[in-house]
């Protein structure tokens, strides 16, 4: 690994079986093409110009979110196995018969509630085809994702189109099958939907300090989020574990308005509290934030990086991998989101 994020070095989070992650520096992806050759199921570089897909020698999804500080910026997301590359209509995907990450990256006209459940759709009926028919994990990019469009914030459009998605595949309720999974504010005007699936199912796990977002009341919007809080992966992604997003919200209401360090301590609560609850699906112990391979930070305000970062990093083991963003998040008073990845 030669990219740094101060205090902890960013090193590998990559299984001795091969499935894992890995970060590089900006200028680092041409060489991990080459280290990877045929065993990269996708590289998604952060700090781009404006959010795109290609595929050369591999996937690679480009997202506009600015880097904060000197850390790494590319996410290298490895196969024990060859890896194919194809495209399935509008997604572009990598697999190697048991598992599959995929992405588009969708031009928006308007109707954001319309667009996400055909985006939703076309990815919940290429899955049955793919030999991965089980969603791990999903990371939505959400342009001006606090905003209003005819009268609706913009979130709660986006989480409508989701919901209907996955009733019309599943029937309601759907909630089974929501995955770990994240929204986060983004520039541009294109939505951008990525996600790992496996041929085995995961088990999805809750947090009992917070209402599933799947059950929050009206307030939220007409239709709940469509989202598990974590996701324990099958054998085929060596047993991960997947943190969904995760802020300062208790029940289901926001915490510490305005103090990005007692939202901090907050969201800090609520990941080792759902660690915990892990037991509750398998007889493998919840991993504590200190066994988390990889922790990637979005911040709202990039000035509150340095006391962010000084209180974070603590919290973790010497040898996990740090990505900080700038990010809007899903409500407006929330400073910070935090996700993961536990092998």
């Amino acid at each position: 690994m030669s990219a740094t994020s101060s205090p902890h070095p960013a090193v590998p989070a990559v299984r001795r079986d091969g499935f894992g992650l890995s970060l590089a520096p900006r200028e680092g992806l041409a060489e991990a093409v080459r280290r990877h050759a045929g065993r990269l199921l996708f590289a998604v570089r952060y700090g781009m110009p404006r959010a795109a897909l290609s595929a050369d020698a591999t996937p690679v999804l480009d997202l506009a979110n600015p880097v904060l500080g000197d850390g790494p910026s590319i996410e290298l997301w490895l196969s024990p196995e060859p890896v194919q590359v194809r495209r399935e209509g509008r997604f572009l995907c990598a697999g190697n018969g048991t598992v599959l990450f995929g992405a588009t990256v969708c031009p928006l006209a308007g109707d954001l509630e319309g667009e996400t459940l055909a985006v939703y759709r076309e990815l919940l009926d290429l899955l049955p085809r793919s030999g991965a028919a089980s969603l791990q994990r999903i990371w939505n990019y959400l342009p001006d994702i606090n905003g209003d469009q005819r009268g609706v914030e913009r979130y709660k459009r986006f989480s409508a189109g989701r919901a209907r998605a996955f009733e019309a595949a599943f029937g309601a309720p759907a909630e089974r099958h929501f995955p770990a999974s994240s929204a986060i504010g983004t520039t541009g005007d294109a939505l951008v939907v990525a996600f790992l699936a496996a041929r085995e199912p995961g088990r999805h796990v809750e947090n009992p300090r917070q209402v599933s977002a799947f059950r929050y009341p009206p307030q939220y919007g007409e239709k709940s989020p469509s989202f598990a809080r974590g996701t324990l992966s099958p054998a085929a992604l060596g047993h991960a574990f997947l943190l969904s997003g995760t802020a300062s919200v208790v029940g289901h209401e926001s915490r510490h308005e305005g103090d990005v360090l007692r939202q901090l301590h907050e969201t800090l609560r609520n990941i080792e509290t759902l660690a915990a609850s892990v037991g509750a699906v398998s007889t493998r112990p919840g991993p504590g934030l200190a066994r988390f391979d990889y922790v990637k930070t979005y911040l709202r305000r990039s000035s509150d990086l340095p006391v962010v970062r000084a209180a974070l990093m603590p919290r973790l083991a010497p040898t996990a991998a740090t990505v900080w963003l700038e990010a809007d998040i899903c409500r407006a008073e929330l400073l910070l989101e935090i996700e993961g990845l536990a092998l």
